[in-house]
């Protein structure tokens, strides 16, 4: 499961979470014995019938929410009821841990936000600007979500999609997180609301609220 984060790596920090990312599938089919084709995603990218230029290799979040849904009898919406919250609550614990000394974070002196792309860190701009980060988590068959990995994807690092029909998911989910980025862009800077599809986090990890478990 990869989630999308702009991020402004201030203190405090400013944290929003992207709702539509997408879900990376194996090139084959789970299986319980020793197949990594079957178990690591990011492998058989090209394979001629199972590589991510000929297969669909990727699912929308809505996708995988109806999935789910429509897994548990449609009584219920495990991605919202279940994965999401412990998404945000692993995403506000590594905020909260990041503002104890020695803080990665630098401290906000103002409000003035960077005019640079989301991503392009070509400039000098002021504190604040966005970054953005691909969080990759591992849900498993009890809709455990875990942790794998923090990216940073620096101008266009990991937006790129496969040629071929098995890359227009991927495609038009970046061509979208595009839009939005520049549209939240736009409301920081004070000419519009906040964009719909982004979560601001900061005020759960400003809070001293509990969050979901994690375990």
């Amino acid at each position: 499961l990869r989630m999308w984060l702009d991020v402004a790596l201030s203190n405090p920090p400013e944290v929003w979470l992207y709702d539509n990312s997408y879900v990376d599938l194996a090139g084959r089919e789970f299986s319980p014995i020793l197949d990594p084709g079957s178990h690591v995603t990011n492998l058989l990218r090209g394979d001629p019938t199972r590589g991510r230029s000929v297969f669909q290799r990727h699912w929308s979040i809505q996708e995988f929410a109806a999935h789910l849904r429509q897994g548990s009898g449609g009584g219920s919406d495990p991605y919202a009821e279940l994965i999401l919250p412990q998404v945000r609550s692993i995403i506000v614990a590594i905020f909260r841990a990041l503002r104890f000394p020695p803080s990665s974070l630098q401290h906000r002196y103002g409000s003035h936000c960077s005019g640079n792309a989301i991503g392009d860190d070509s400039g000098t701009g002021p504190l604040g600007r966005l970054k953005r980060l691909g969080l990759d988590f591992l849900v498993d068959e009890h809709l455990h979500v875990w942790l794998m990995e923090v990216n940073v994807l620096k101008r266009d690092y990991g937006l790129a999609a496969a040629k071929g029909p098995g890359g227009d998911v991927k495609r038009h989910l970046v061509a979208r997180l595009r839009e939005a980025e520049a549209e939240l862009q736009e409301a920081r800077a004070g000419r519009r609301m906040p964009p719909e599809g982004f979560e601001n986090l900061v005020g759960l990890i400003m809070s001293d609220s509990d969050m979901l478990p994690l375990s």
